[in-house]
């Protein structure tokens, strides 16, 4: 792609070609071989494991005779290796991945400063993983319940998959978790990049989303907007579900005094408003990502906290219960072993519905100012900063306010679809 402040012509043609470059040089030759290097190293243990089941198939039946001669398998391993490291080869020759000082002795190698490069390196295969295993969850899902089709896992795979919103709605997750995930392959610049030659451009070819007072390109910093977002969404609702389970299964299983303690300070965080608690702990924390995990997650878990107890209190005194009781099942094991699995239905619904929830406040925030730190980009960041240029440089915070539309939409439709899949008084 031109360097940002080319005055050549820029049309339809350089676009097409600019895609194209993109997607052989960025998405194939780096992102493709990074994925497929880490499909053939995980496919190892996947083998062993389907060698060790009673199914039938050419594939199982091959894994099977793999697994049983253990020079086979061993030579499986090599060669899958040896094409990992070919894959990755090219890639991990680019030392110091995107840094420019190389440790000089192992005592500084061994130091943070020497080790970011490595960290640096492994959050990248970290992120082509993630991304991979997301996109093919879904069709492996499917795949695996439409040959073992019995169950509640298996009619609810059936039952969301008929239901088209809920697919668009999960396909909008996997496209802005993808989208988060390979932010710095997908975007064309930096999101700090700046070229003050092109500044308050609407949107172009060059810039699809325009640019900013700085210069900025608004289509990069939309993307890495994505994965601030996200990245709330999912650690927030993990800090909740940290704080919550285990309150909710103690009061809900133990009752008395205990419950009576947990419940009547789940009525005290009750009393106070979310949003003006959550701008209270932050004003007093201050701006940062790290505090909006903490602001949003210790204000969040009351609910999750009560939809276990409720859960809970209804299935401690079924018969399967009583009759691991019965057999001098230890309490902690009762709890985790037979009333959690028979919980998850709700907690599951709960963890799709509120991660929307913990990104619209994360945006709430960064729109009065008291959010994300600029220059990180934030999509709620970006909508307050430009609310003022609505009228003259309408692009500026109309497309941050679409991806915040577009993320509640898929979880929303995503959510519903789950609630009415698990939901076992569904027919088929």
């Amino acid at each position: 792609m031109d360097p940002i402040g080319t005055t050549g012509e820029v049309g339809i043609v350089w676009v097409l070609g600019a895609i194209l470059g993109w997607s052989w040089d960025t998405m194939i030759l780096e992102v493709g071989r990074i994925a497929l290097a880490i499909q053939l190293v995980l496919y190892l243990p996947r083998m062993y494991r389907l060698g060790h089941r009673d199914e039938t198939g050419r594939w199982a039946s091959f894994c099977h005779q793999v697994v049983q001669r253990k020079a086979y398998f061993a030579a499986a391993g090599v060669v899958a290796l040896l094409a990992a490291w070919w894959l990755l080869g090219p890639w991990m020759d680019q030392y110091p991945y995107g840094t420019e000082d190389i440790p000089e002795s192992l005592s500084e190698s061994m130091s943070w400063d020497g080790l970011e490069p490595f960290f640096s390196w492994a959050g990248q295969i970290f992120r082509v993983a993630l991304a991979t295993e997301f996109t093919l969850l879904w069709p492996r899902a499917y795949r695996y319940f439409k040959k073992h089709d019995s169950g509640l896992w298996a009619d609810a795979t059936r039952r969301f998959s008929r239901n088209k919103l809920s697919l668009v709605g999960l396909f909008l997750v996997l496209l802005l978790s993808n989208t988060a995930l390979l932010a710095p392959w997908i975007a064309p610049l930096h999101y700090t990049k700046q070229n003050f030659l092109v500044a308050w451009q609407e949107p172009s070819w060059m810039f699809p989303f325009g640019t900013d007072g700085l210069g900025r390109d608004l289509f990069s910093r939309v993307i890495y907007g994505a994965e601030i977002s996200m990245t709330v969404g999912v650690l927030v609702q993990a800090i909740i579900f940290a704080i919550g389970v285990p309150l909710g299964a103690l009061a809900g299983y133990a009752g008395g005094r205990v419950d009576s303690v947990i419940m009547r300070g789940v009525d005290i965080m009750s009393a106070f408003p979310g949003l003006l608690f959550i701008i209270l702990i932050m004003s007093w924390l201050g701006a940062g990502l790290f505090n909006i995990f903490v602001a949003i997650g210790v204000t969040g878990w009351v609910g999750v906290c009560r939809l276990l107890r409720g859960q809970i209190l209804s299935l401690k005194e079924k018969e399967f219960v009583r009759a691991a009781k019965a057999m001098g099942g230890s309490h902690l094991r009762i709890v985790v072993t037979h009333i959690l699995p028979n919980s998850l239905t709700p907690l599951i619904v709960a963890l799709a519905l509120g991660i929307p929830s913990a990104i619209f406040a994360e945006a709430g925030l960064s729109f009065i100012g008291i959010g994300i730190s600029p220059p990180t980009p934030s999509w709620g960041q970006m909508v307050g900063e430009n609310a003022n240029y609505i009228r003259s440089y309408w692009h500026l915070a109309t497309f941050p306010a679409i991806m915040i539309a577009l993320t509640m939409l898929g979880f929303q439709l995503m959510g519903d679809g789950l609630r009415d899949a698990l939901d076992p008084k569904m027919n088929e």
